[in-house]
């Protein structure tokens, strides 16, 4: 019984971080229009607490900070 309400505790924790993560990204994607946001995904974004570290040095946080070549002009 208690394994279950663990699982189902962390499903419901996953699902908060997931949505509010979105949320963050959607607001940040207008104030912060130098990053490419569309690299930072909430899987990318637990993957760069996980490593700790140096948040800067990590391939994500690089990748964001290049923004695409506009290539239809």
């Amino acid at each position: 019984m208690n394994h279950m309400r663990c699982e189902e505790h962390h499903s419901e924790l996953e699902l908060a971080f997931n949505e509010e993560f979105e949320k963050f990204r959607a607001f940040a994607v207008t104030t912060h229009t130098s990053y490419n946001w569309d690299y930072v995904s909430p899987g990318a974004m637990r993957e760069i607490l996980d490593d700790g570290g140096n948040m800067n040095q990590h391939k994500h946080v690089k990748a964001a900070r290049k923004k695409p070549t506009d290539t239809t002009k």
